[in-house]
């Protein structure tokens, strides 16, 4: 049998997407070009595969989100009493982010009502913009991946709903910790003694 071998290629003539080409320089001047070299063909990439389109459209469904994820929220905290002083804070944390003319949002929270219809409809919203955020991102990574689209339409939808369910459950799980964390280390360490509290 005769074998025929392939001859490695030449590690100096294969490209690489190392900043530091020889760790034995002592100047900065290589290492400024290789960045701005980098730099340059990370800007043409993004051109060539219209990122910033994706992010545009990400960013667009994510303030659409964000409206009717707030009403929800709000109304799942006015349904409790015990919550107004978290819906208090959630309402002058708003102050901050919201323009100058978002005072109608401020004013819901506050009114505190209620309503399992306006619960059940700003979440399904909330949650359909919420995969339009998906789908762009989907859409951004076929797209830097080079990848053919497979996906039908309906099939898309439902993959990015999956997504953002799965994505919400933790997230979900981190603000709760983030909101009542304190009451619930102090619910733990009564339960529990305090010969475990240094590890709680």
């Amino acid at each position: 049998m005769h074998a025929d071998p392939q001859q490695a290629p030449d590690p100096d003539s294969v490209p690489t997407l190392r900043l530091l080409e020889q760790p034995g320089t002592t100047t900065l001047a290589p290492l400024v070009f290789r960045f701005l070299a980098l730099l340059r063909q990370a800007v043409w990439r993004a051109f060539q595969h219209d990122a910033f389109a994706t992010a545009k459209a990400s960013a667009y469904s994510s303030i659409l989100t964000f409206f009717p994820s707030l009403l929800a929220v709000g109304s799942v905290l006015a349904a409790r009493r015990n919550t107004q002083p978290l819906l208090g804070e959630v309402s002058n944390a708003l102050k901050d982010i919201l323009p100058t003319g978002a005072a109608t949002a401020q004013a819901y929270l506050r009114k505190g009502q209620a309503n399992f219809g306006v619960i059940l409809t700003t979440s399904l919203l909330a949650l359909w913009l919420a995969s339009g955020v998906m789908i762009s991102w989907m859409e951004g990574f076929r797209r830097a991946y080079e990848l053919p689209k497979t996906w039908g339409l309906i099939k898309e939808r439902l993959v990015s709903l999956l997504l953002v369910i799965l994505a919400g459950i933790p997230l979900s799980l981190a603000t709760i910790l983030v909101a009542f964390g304190n009451r619930i280390e102090l619910r733990i360490l009564s339960a529990i003694g305090h010969e475990f509290s240094p590890y709680v």
